[in-house]
Order: structure tokens, then C-alpha cells, then sequence
């Protein structure tokens, strides 16, 4: 694995980047909240023998940290385009956790022809309107400011507790949170605008959307909503997981991903030379 770095405005932007040379795809990985490219562990023995593959720190998370008031979350777009203008790849399956799953959804809204496939877990369709969903992300985002406001430590501790099941993997996930700080929120204010209401935004790409199934009702059913309101789209849940699958039950999330991309047609060239 290579790591590489580019810069966007002030921030930046960490990423590990291994090259497959028996294959000519891309699958970018992006992280849930407040957790770093690490929490994709367990995917790097699966991927990289198969796929080129790029695991990101999102800005504000891991080492991409947030220099100042212009570092946005929502810039998320064009700091995948830049990769992938680097590493020289015309398009990419982009697979997002929680968090990563809202940010792969505004990828391909803002950047199609890029995209071969989109695989969300644990995430909602940013462009329509989720009154219950919403309630519930706006109480959580009161108490995470509360409790980063309180204490650092505690804030970490719910949030790993909210982000997985197993026990040994609330450790992990606290750890990864020590990289996101209290500046971090500022660049978290730019989900504004990845999560707003779009009228006749259809989805042009293969779509897979999965689910812990011990994350909470609210979660499996925002999930499921979308699958019934997206045309094509496959849904599964991931037994004995929860809001973060990949980490909980990373065999059944590996085998589900990969059959999903085996079956996705293939782009006519890539990557570019």
C-alpha cells in the first residue's frame, strides 16, 4: 500500500493507494463518522488481490485534518476526482459506510461518468426528504456536541458504541476516533449540502445498499425505503452487525460486495494511460 497525499484549500487529503496490475478497477472505500481508513481492515485481504483499490481519511478524520473554516466535508467530490485524476482511473465503485454512504451518494450525484457502482451501508438517499431520519441525526449530532463539549474521551465512547456491536470493535473504533478532534466539526458543518431535497434525481449506476441487521429499526427501515424508492437497487442485510457491518461481520460484508461487483458491467477503458 502507498501512502499519498493531495492538497485541497487548506487541508491535507491522506489516502493509502494499492495498485492491482492483473486489474483495471477501482474501488474507493469511505469511511463511517469520526473513525479514519483503518476501520477497512478487514476488506484489504478480499480487495487488493482482485481490485486496485484506495482506502481515504475523509477530511477531518484519521490525518486529513481541518486547517480552517473553508475545509468542508462536502469538497469530498472533488477531492475523489482529484485521486483518481492521479492515480490515472476514469471511473470507480465506490463504497461507503454510514457517513461514507451519504458522501459516495453526492459523489455520483455531482460526478456520474466517474462512477461504476455505489455500495452504501448503514445509509439514507440524500436527495429526498426523511422527516424521521432527519429528528434522529439532529438529536445525535445535539448529544455528540454536548459530550465533545464535556469531554473528548466520552464523545469517542458513545460514538464508538453507537458505530458497532462487538465489544473488541468499540475498542477499535474509539481509537480511530482519537484523530477526529473538536476543529473536525467545523469541516462536518458541509453535510448542509450533500443532505438537502433534489426533485427527478435518478440513479444511472448499479446500486447495492446494506445493513447491519442489529443497527437500529430506524436505520434498516431508512434503508430499506430507499431500496423500494430506487428502481434496481439490491438490498441485504449483514447478520450479526451492526451500523458499521464491514468491521462486525467482515467475511458475510466481503462475499456480499464482491459477488455485487463481479456482477457489475464493466466499464468500456480504464484506467487511463
Amino acid at each position: 500500500m502507498i501512502h499519498r497525499i493531495i492538497q485541497d484549500k487548506t487541508a491535507n487529503i491522506h489516502y493509502l493507494f494499492h495498485k492491482n496490475e492483473l486489474s483495471d478497477e477501482l474501488v474507493i472505500f469511505l469511511h463511517g463518522a469520526f473513525a479514519d481508513h483503518t476501520s477497512f481492515k478487514g476488506q484489504e485481504e478480499a480487495f487488493t488481490p482482485r481490485y486496485n483499490v484506495i482506502f481515504i481519511d475523509l477530511l477531518g478524520h484519521g490525518l486529513s485534518n481541518v486547517c480552517t473554516v473553508k475545509d468542508r466535508i462536502d469538497a469530498t467530490p472533488e477531492q475523489l476526482k482529484r485521486i483518481m485524476e492521479v492515480e490515472k482511473f476514469d471511473r470507480a465503485h465506490i463504497v461507503g459506510v454510514s457517513l461514507g454512504a451519504l458522501l459516495a451518494q453526492y459523489f455520483a450525484l455531482k460526478y456520474p461518468a466517474l462512477v461504476s457502482s455505489v455500495v452504501a451501508t448503514g445509509g439514507y438517499d440524500i436527495n429526498n426528504r426523511n422527516e424521521e431520519a432527519g429528528r434522529a441525526q439532529k438529536e445525535s449530532v445535539k448529544k455528540c456536541l454536548w459530550l465533545a463539549l464535556t469531554s473528548m474521551d466520552k464523545f469517542r465512547r458513545f460514538a464508538a458504541g453507537q458505530a458497532v456491536h462487538r465489544p473488541e470493535n468499540k475498542e477499535l473504533y474509539y481509537r480511530m476516533a482519537q484523530g477526529f478532534v473538536r476543529k473536525s466539526f467545523i469541516g462536518m458543518t458541509g453535510l448542509r449540502k450533500v443532505v438537502c431535497e433534489r426533485k427527478d434525481v435518478s440513479c444511472s449506476y448499479p446500486l447495492l445498499l446494506l445493513c447491519g441487521e442489529l443497527d437500529t429499526d430506524l436505520a434498516k427501515n431508512a434503508s430499506l425505503q430507499w431500496h423500494r424508492s430506487a428502481p434496481g437497487s439490491r438490498y441485504c442485510l449483514i447478520p450479526g452487525a451492526g451500523h458499521t457491518a464491514n468491521m462486525d461481520n467482515p467475511e458475510a460484508f466481503n462475499e456480499t460486495v464482491l459477488g455485487f461487483l463481479s456482477r457489475t458491467p464493466r466499464p468500456p477503458r480504464t484506467p487511463r494511460r
